[in-house]
């Protein structure tokens, strides 16, 4: 899939992951449609983009976790004559913790954003990438998608959501010219831990930039599952077929488990 010239949509765009895709994309010469709740963060980076290369930049300030945002998202880019060649994924939060503990608005938006906002924008967007033979779609997942995890159930269930269903997507429209792929990072220094309430835990992530790049690329080779190098050793062990599910959730139950006073 030729990237210039052409436009990709991110959500979650005013800070990590998504930050990285913006600028990475548009250093591929593509035009970009940024999407967050945050309209000074999103007009702050395309400011730094514009300045630095002759893309176009959109802004379309709206929450997925509203049931119409994603509709809302979509008609403005049709008024403003957009096609999205590129649709990035990305929005999304988490919670880590003792799940009768977890405040129950937040964990239904939870719900909306990484599953429901992320299947709809996905439908409404398909339809014109059949109709040019060409487009693509990454999903961030997560590796906490691949295995059930104690104490990040909600989070950890969504996420395996988005593993199954961009997998299955990669299979339907392939044939169609679409490629679809699922990033599946591990711990990354972005602000889902602030969120997530384990700020600590993710310090010692992976770099935000790095997980883009290699989610580019594997995007590009077709790929439907993309783990960042550093963190395919994780995979490994944890998705291990030689370890009794007992044993690989008591393991997962230590990674998020919140020690107690």
């Amino acid at each position: 899939m030729k990237l210039e010239g052409k436009t990709a949509l991110i959500t979650g765009a005013s800070s990590g992951i998504g930050k990285e895709f913006a600028y990475l994309l548009s250093r591929k010469g593509m035009n970009l449609v940024l999407n967050a709740r945050s309209k000074d963060k999103l007009e702050e980076i395309k400011k730094n983009i514009e300045s630095r290369s002759r893309v176009r930049v959109d802004i379309v300030v709206d929450d997925l976790s509203t049931n119409s945002a994603p509709k809302r998202i979509f008609n403005i880019i049709q008024r403003r004559g957009i096609n999205i060649d590129l649709l990035v994924n990305n929005a999304g939060f988490g919670y880590i913790g003792d799940f009768e503990k977890e405040d129950y608005d937040k964990n239904r938006e939870m719900i909306m954003v990484n599953v429901l906002s992320m299947t709809s924008l996905s439908r409404l967007f398909i339809p014109q990438m059949i109709q040019r033979g060409e487009g693509g779609i990454i999903n961030v997942a997560s590796l906490a998608g691949m295995r059930p995890f104690p104490y990040a159930a909600t989070y950890a269930a969504t996420k395996s959501y988005v593993y199954s269903f961009s997998q299955a997507l990669w299979e339907e429209y392939r044939k169609k010219g679409i490629i679809v792929s699922c990033l599946c990072p591990g711990l990354t220094k972005t602000n889902f831990g602030k969120v997530a309430g384990r700020e600590e835990m993710f310090e010692r992530g992976l770099d935000p930039k790095i997980v883009a790049e290699e989610a580019l690329i594997g995007f590009l080779e077709k790929e439907p599952i993309v783990v960042p190098e550093a963190h395919k050793n994780f995979m490994i062990e944890y998705g291990s077929k030689f370890i009794p599910r007992k044993k690989i959730l008591e393991m997962a139950g230590k990674v998020f488990r919140v020690k107690h006073k």
